[in-house]
């Protein structure tokens, strides 16, 4: 089982994220994103921000994910370094 990060910490991420925006700060808070496809495979699908929810968060290898579960699909977004410094990882 991985932590859970809170809906209030993602609010802080994003509100971090909205007071840099237009400037290069802006894009390390943007986290390449994956979906599980039908067959369990992980297809990224892009660079975007999670949404303001409880998250869990999982460490894999050497790198950490941001789970979400929206409706019946699950999302992971790979965590940067800036993330990791807002949430003290």
């Amino acid at each position: 089982m991985g932590k859970t990060i809170t809906k209030e910490q993602m609010e802080k991420i994003h509100k971090l994220k909205e007071s840099v925006k237009g400037t290069m700060e802006y894009n390390k808070y943007s986290m390449a994103c994956e979906f599980r496809n039908e067959k369990g495979r992980w297809i990224f699908s892009g660079w975007y921000h999670p949404d303001i929810m409880d998250s869990e968060i999982k460490t894999i290898k050497d790198k950490i994910y941001i789970y979400q579960k929206i409706g019946k699909d699950m999302e992971r977004y790979e965590v940067t370094d800036r993330i990791k410094e807002v949430l003290d990882l």
